[in-house]
């Protein structure tokens, strides 16, 4: 090749099943080809990309599983799960080269996946069946319906040229999650917060600290813990949070020191 300015990375098998049906050898197919296939697209083509002049843009296939998980097809929802976070990744570490990253998450398609997916299953992990109760239950615990859900390829890629020109970090094909997206989002948030309150109040009162900073440091009262902060050595809540537990083990082992001491003298 002389050039690549745009390398979509479209891998992927689908197994269905519940998760305790699924043997060792199914996460291993659908992991390797989902995403190890993703990853070593990318790694074969990178550095043509990076020669490249003018625009260059990656598209990486994720799925709307992975904004959006249901029952039954638990390895393939782990395996977008895994090919979103490399995608995140290289977008962050590509951005410095001007290199665009775009993540794409179809919903479902009327494309021969299913079919193409048992043919591609190596005859010695045994026969992959694509069971209709399994597709029925997984659709109904994401809420998905054939008419917003599942569309054909021209239509999921009807907005995909203008959209990695944009460089546009998500890409959601169709589908419409958008009361379940901001029902997750919330709860995270939600949990963020509470998170972030437990550890603000912590105020200890005498920190040892070893091996936690590249100066390690000792502080016995308040006023040396206040000359600290006034540094910046104790400035964040989970800097402060650890410190109160150290506080309290040394506490524990002095309880534990002065008896014998006593002992001794």
């Amino acid at each position: 090749f002389g050039g690549c300015n745009i390398l979509c990375a479209n891998v992927g098998v689908q197994q269905f099943g519940a998760i305790d049906t699924l043997t060792e050898q199914d996460w291993r197919w659908v992991l390797e080809v989902n995403v190890m296939g993703v990853i070593r697209t990318v790694t074969a083509f990178l550095p043509l990309i990076r020669r490249t002049a003018g625009e260059r843009r990656i598209a990486i296939t994720s799925s709307s599983a992975a904004l959006t998980p249901g029952i039954r097809m638990g390895a393939y929802t782990a395996s977008k799960y895994a090919v979103t976070g490399y995608a995140e990744t290289l977008r962050m570490e590509l951005a410095e080269e001007a290199i665009g990253v775009s993540i794409l998450f179809p919903a479902g398609m009327t494309t021969r996946h299913l079919q193409s997916s048992i043919e591609a299953r190596p005859a010695a992990l045994g026969a992959s069946e694509a069971r209709r109760a399994d597709i029925d239950a997984m659709m109904a615990s994401r809420g998905m319906d054939a008419t917003n859900h599942v569309a054909s390829a021209d239509h999921a890629v009807r907005h995909l040229v203008a959209d990695l020109a944009a460089n546009e970090r998500h890409i959601v094909t169709h589908g419409a999650y958008r009361a379940q997206l901001l029902a997750d989002h919330e709860a995270i948030l939600r949990a963020a917060t509470i998170g972030s309150r437990h550890l603000s109040v912590i105020e200890p009162d005498a920190i040892v600290v070893t091996q936690l900073f590249v100066e390690p440091l000792r502080f016995s009262n308040r006023r040396e813990v206040d000359d600290a902060r006034s540094l910046g050595l104790v400035e964040n809540a989970m800097e402060r949070f650890i410190l109160h537990r150290i506080v309290h083990r040394a506490h524990d082992l002095e309880a534990q020191v002065r008896p014998r001491e006593a002992r001794h003298r």
